[in-house]
């Protein structure tokens, strides 16, 4: 008998999680009203291989002069131009390319007063294009992008976010060989395709990134809390999560996930219960991958870091589910384990150093070791106890493009930790039990909130004509700096009813 266990491996949870997961796939009611059409002149920062390079992206979208409370809001098709000179082609494309086609993702923000969300507008498609001899290559990339729905009324913001767009050079048809005396000519060879070049672009600063408002009316539709959830009492439950909801991308036809994860669980993490519990044979593990995002305080400074900025190509967590399942028949519980990739972007961050040196850095979380992940729960009566996953692995963190007060300091590429940081997250799911603690339910199936505290090592490697480790060891170096991260709902790669699928939300960070 083979067993399929998802990252809860508890089939009543299992059961619980599915029935979120449909009730998040019913349609809403559509807000329908007459268009506003939108045309918006951007700058973007982008990653070539000769160097990074400004380019002006045009945006065309039409977006609903209004909407009602409660119902999604449908953008129209967008269409993004970007113009690409022959000094950057050069290096792009081979130099016998004849055309490109390809795809782009846009990040838009979506905010409503404090409320904001992030939807990746994915698969915008580029149609084939041929390359002119001498001027800009001009292409265009377009498709449909999902719904919003906000609860209340006020008005709605889309802005425009990070860009990645991605060309897969065409070559001309090869001619076909000569054919022999008598016999008919052969077919020439179809174009041939070389391999797409994926170019990463940022949002140039001192722009108005607006792309629309649309003014919501109606009544909120958020529930009203009862008395006996406001005394937090036995039946209190939490504050709803983000107030925004990001619909999955209408053109997610591919699965964007990574491969899966081929590292193997670090058995030094994991509980031993003694004697040693029975292992479920014959598993059948589940991939699939999520964004995660969030904040890390630095105690020192007072201040929090971004990671994973939602708004500037996140990269994206890839799990492996199920890949080794307990049952501890004394003590009744159930553990099943799961082995990942953690994949954060890197991220500028601000603060005050010493408390009044405006300082800037980009940060870079150094991830190279497997994440071993263990939720546990119970099997056996009683079942009313919360279900806790823990995520454990070590990580690095470099510092680099600095500026203090505005002004560059050079810290070399090498201004890291001098050890991995040991990083441990735990999230709870007790809604079997009345979700009493008032905290957002985590489980890796659905996503939701990890916490933990992390102990910052000293710095080596910083600086190139002076020892800056003193420097950067004394403002960030200590002990309990908290970290919250949150993953979005995931994109599981072997779901049968949805074979290909981008990752569902992008969620928002909450500090």
């Amino acid at each position: 008998m083979r067993w399929a266990i998802g990252g809860r491996g508890i089939a009543r949870i299992a059961a619980l999680g599915l029935c979120a997961l449909v009730a998040g796939f019913l349609p809403m009611g559509v807000s329908h009203a007459k268009d506003q059409q939108v045309k918006a002149e951007l700058s973007y920062l982008c990653q070539f291989p000769s160097g990074a390079q400004r380019i002006d992206v045009e945006f065309i979208g039409s977006f609903p002069e209004s909407g009602v409370a409660g119902q999604a809001i449908q953008p129209g098709e967008v269409t993004i131009g970007i113009s690409l000179p022959q000094t950057v082609l050069g290096r792009l494309v081979p130099l016998d390319s004849d055309a490109v086609t390809g795809s782009a993702t846009l990040t838009a923000g979506v905010s409503q007063g404090t409320d904001q969300a992030v939807a990746a507008w994915a698969d915008l498609a580029a149609e084939r294009t041929v390359i002119p001899e001498s001027d800009d290559l001009a292409v265009e990339f377009a498709g449909q992008v999902p719904s919003v729905t906000v609860p209340a009324a006020g008005p709605v913001v889309f802005r425009a976010g990070a860009l990645a767009f991605e060309l897969a050079p065409i070559r001309s048809a090869t001619p076909s060989p000569t054919a022999s005396h008598g016999a008919p000519p052969a077919p020439p060879a179809p174009p041939a395709a070389a391999e797409p070049v994926r170019v990463k672009c940022s949002v140039a600063v001192e722009q108005d990134l607006t792309l629309a408002r649309v003014p919501v009316s109606g009544e909120s539709t958020l529930p009203v809390p009862s008395p006996s959830a406001t005394a937090g009492g036995k039946n209190a439950r939490p504050a709803p999560r983000d107030a925004i909801r990001v619909a999955p991308s209408p053109s997610a036809t591919r699965t964007d996930c990574p491969p899966s994860p081929t590292g193997s669980l670090d058995v030094s993490r994991l509980p031993h219960p003694s004697p040693p519990p029975f292992e479920v044979p014959d598993l059948v593990p589940q991939p699939l991958c999520a964004y995660a995002d969030g904040y890390t305080n630095v105690k020192k400074l007072g201040e929090a870091a971004l990671v994973n900025d939602p708004y500037d190509d996140p990269g994206i967590t890839n799990l492996l589910t199920g890949v080794r399942v307990t049952l501890d028949y004394t003590h009744g519980n159930i553990e099943a384990d799961t082995v990942g990739d953690l994949k954060v972007a890197p991220g500028r961050s601000t603060f005050l150093a010493f408390g009044f040196m405006p300082t800037s850095a980009k940060m870079q979380f150094i991830t190279d070791e497997p994440l071993t992940i263990y939720s546990t729960s119970r099997f056996q009566e009683p079942f009313d106890v919360p279900v806790v996953t823990t995520l454990g692995t070590h990580i690095g963190l470099r510092i680099y493009d600095v500026k203090v007060n505005g002004v560059p300091l050079d810290v070399g590429s090498k201004c890291r930790t001098s050890k991995p940081i040991d990083l441990v997250l735990r999230g709870t799911s007790d809604a079997q039990s009345g979700d009493v603690d008032g905290i957002p339910d985590y489980e890796i199936d659905t996503g939701g909130a990890l916490f933990g505290k992390v102990d910052i090592p000293s710095f080596t490697g910083c600086g190139t004509g002076s020892d800056l480790d003193p420097i950067f060891t004394s403002a960030i170096s200590g002990p309990d700096n908290e970290i919250k991260m949150i993953q979005g709902a995931p994109c599981f790669i072997g779901n049968p009813d949805k074979p290909g699928c981008s990752p569902i939300e992008v969620p928002k960070p909450q500090r």
